[in-house]
């Protein structure tokens, strides 16, 4: 919370299952930054990876980059299974590539950087950005929390369920 990795423009890993609270930490994170003058950028991997896509069809892929490299700090949410395109490992790594200590980035991820590769369709550039990624990171690992949706205090009483079910 001091924001010494925006400084120091280091990447925060933020690792944990489904509903840990992962995404609500680095908004968190976003929104602190923001407070101090610091311009941040949000997307979730899904997006960021169709508009760098889409700026493929007019040559614009390298104004979109320097744009996004712009910001203090860029958040890249929900790194995990997604619909991919054979250019959207190549895209990453330049973005990655790009804003490496440059600055600071937060990745949320609920799956294993072992299956990067998998989820993104290409493991040889997944361990390239996934090497840039751990370069001086700070990893903050929740994996053995529990979900909040499923449950913490406002989760479905799951006896309650299983009752109208019988």
């Amino acid at each position: 919370m001091q924001l010494d990795f925006v400084v120091n423009r280091q990447t925060v890993l933020i690792l944990g299952k489904t509903g840990t609270g992962k995404t609500h930490i680095a908004t968190s994170l976003g929104v602190k930054a923001c407070e101090a003058g610091y311009r941040v950028s949000f997307f979730k991997l899904q997006n960021i990876l169709s508009l760098l896509y889409a700026s493929l069809a007019d040559d614009t892929t390298d104004e979109v980059i320097s744009r996004i490299a712009r910001a203090h700090l860029l958040i890249i949410d929900r790194v995990d299974f997604i619909r991919t395109r054979p250019e959207y490992p190549s895209l990453l790594f330049d973005l990655i590539s790009a804003c490496h200590q440059r600055l600071a980035m937060i990745f949320t991820t609920g799956i294993s950087f072992e299956k990067w590769g998998e989820a993104l369709g290409n493991p040889s550039i997944a361990n390239a950005i996934v090497d840039r990624i751990f370069h001086q990171a700070k990893v903050l690992n929740i994996r053995p929390g529990r979900s909040y949706r499923t449950e913490g205090p406002y989760a479905p009483d799951l006896e309650q369920i299983q009752e109208l079910e019988s």
